[in-house]
């Protein structure tokens, strides 16, 4: 079998006007276990007249990415429940969504949630044909692998 290979995880939360933008950057730090990662704050108007921040960040060195799917994958019951809904969470373009918990990134910890508040993580593996068939399989293969 031929070694997984990544193009990149991108991170992505919303900082809401009664949160502290900071603390939303580390917390999508902690999430992608790079203290140092550079992350970029697109300010936003809301309906209400209300300023939104959209906190952004790419991993895209092969081993920082391997790192953040280790990490994630050793959540007690992520491999369960992410090989259980991996069809749900890869779009036609082959990229893998996952929420995590942004409260609990900003305390350090990676908890997978359903919730709106919550840091999404994307993910696009290199596969051939660039298919989304291709890409749930490995997927499938990422899930069952030992380390990433």
């Amino acid at each position: 079998m031929a070694a997984l290979r990544y193009h990149w995880i991108r991170l992505r939360a919303t900082c809401h006007p009664t949160e502290e933008l900071a603390k939303v950057e580390a917390a999508v730090r902690n999430a992608a276990g790079l203290p140092e990662l550079a992350v970029q704050a697109e300010a936003m108007e809301t309906h209400h007249g209300g300023t939104v921040h959209i906190v952004e960040a790419v991993v895209d060195k092969s081993r920082a990415v391997r790192d953040a799917l280790g990490r994630l994958l050793e959540l007690p019951g992520a491999r369960d429940d992410l090989t259980a809904t991996v069809e749900a969470r890869t779009d036609d373009d082959g990229i893998f969504y996952v929420r995590l918990d942004k409260q609990e990134a900003f305390a350090g910890r990676l908890v997978l949630t359903r919730g709106e508040d919550a840091i999404q993580l994307r993910l696009k593996m290199e596969h051939y044909p660039a298919t989304r068939e291709a890409a749930l399989a490995s997927l499938k293969v990422l899930l069952a692998t030992e380390r990433p």
